[in-house]
Order: structure tokens, then C-alpha cells, then sequence
């Protein structure tokens, strides 16, 4: 009896072994194919971050160089209202004095002609008040 289960058991237990040392050598493919994909993904998750870090570093620049075209033309247009501005006021200053000497040139020539009894001439009166304006 022994002949006959020995050799059995033992056919059983070397069947047993392949297929376990089967079995681990799958495993072992397994695992390896596994390494390699979450290889793939980490090398695939690193090439996106440095693409995320592209984009965002051009988004950085494209705004920057934005706000700096913005601030330029700011700037321009602010400079241009203050050119105009200062125009304004000098031609304003401008009027202002010219009324000013007119209106002075009549009183002058009204007190002359009241209080001297004279007339003198606006062209004169003009002179003397461009003398003393320092014109």
C-alpha cells in the first residue's frame, strides 16, 4: 500500500510545488508589471507638474507683461491730460492777463482823463503797464 500511495502523495505534493512555484512566478510578473506602471504614472504625474509650472510661469510673464503695457499706456495718457491741462491753465493765465491789462489800461486812461483832466493814449498806457508787469 505504500507503493502505491507514496508515489501518489508525492505526485500530488511535486504538482502542489509547481503550481505554487507557478503561481509565485506569476506573482512576481505581477509585481513587476505593477512597478512598472505606477513607474509610468509617477513619471507621467512629474511631466505634468513641470507642465502645470510652464504654464503657469507664461501666465505669470503674460500678465506681468500686461500690466506693464497697461501702466505704460497709463502713464502716456496720463502725461497727455497733463500736457492739455497745463495748456488750458496757460492759456487761461494768458486771457486772464490780457483781460486784466485791458481792463487796467481802461481805468488808467478813465482816472487820467477824470482826475487830469487829459487824454492819453492807450498805446502809452499799454506801455507803461507792460513796463511794470515786466513785459
Amino acid at each position: 500500500m505504500s507503493r502505491v500511495i507514496l508515489p501518489k502523495i508525492a505526485d500530488v505534493l511535486e504538482q502542489r510545488q509547481d503550481r505554487i512555484a507557478s503561481d509565485l512566478e506569476e506573482a512576481e510578473k505581477l509585481r513587476k508589471e505593477s512597478q512598472s506602471v505606477i513607474e509610468s504614472y509617477d513619471r507621467e504625474i512629474d511631466e505634468a507638474h513641470l507642465s502645470a509650472d510652464e504654464i503657469l510661469e507664461e501666465g505669470k510673464r503674460k500678465i506681468s507683461t500686461d500690466i506693464s503695457n497697461m501702466n505704460n499706456n497709463f502713464d502716456s495718457e496720463l502725461e497727455k491730460l497733463n500736457e492739455e491741462a497745463e495748456a488750458s491753465i496757460n492759456d487761461i493765465r494768458n486771457k486772464t492777463n490780457l483781460e486784466i491789462k485791458e481792463i487796467t489800461s481802461e481805468l488808467v486812461q478813465k482816472l487820467t482823463k477824470t482826475i487830469l483832466n487829459s487824454n492819453i493814449d492807450k498805446k502809452n498806457i499799454n506801455l507803461i503797464i507792460d513796463e511794470r508787469l515786466g513785459k
